[in-house]
């Protein structure tokens, strides 16, 4: 997964906040995607779980994002 993207905001949250994702986090549906805890990178993969990447997102400015999925382990 990659994508250009431009995040305005990162509350902390008790999960995350979908950048992209293939599934409903509003309903609590499973997915895998990319999105921000607290100004933090995270990853999903659907039913392994999340993992911080401590990759600080830097607010109001675009950066590219990618993610890839080998295994059980995200980069």
């Amino acid at each position: 997964l990659s994508a250009w993207v431009r995040p305005h905001t990162s509350d902390d949250v008790s999960n995350y906040e979908a950048v992209f994702d293939s599934g409903n986090e509003r309903s609590g549906g499973a997915g895998s995607g990319l999105g921000l805890d607290n100004g933090r990178w995270i990853a999903r993969l659907d039913g392994l779980g999340l993992w911080n990447t401590n990759v600080t997102a830097t607010l109001n400015r675009w950066q590219h994002v990618a993610l890839a999925f080998t295994g059980s382990t995200a980069t």
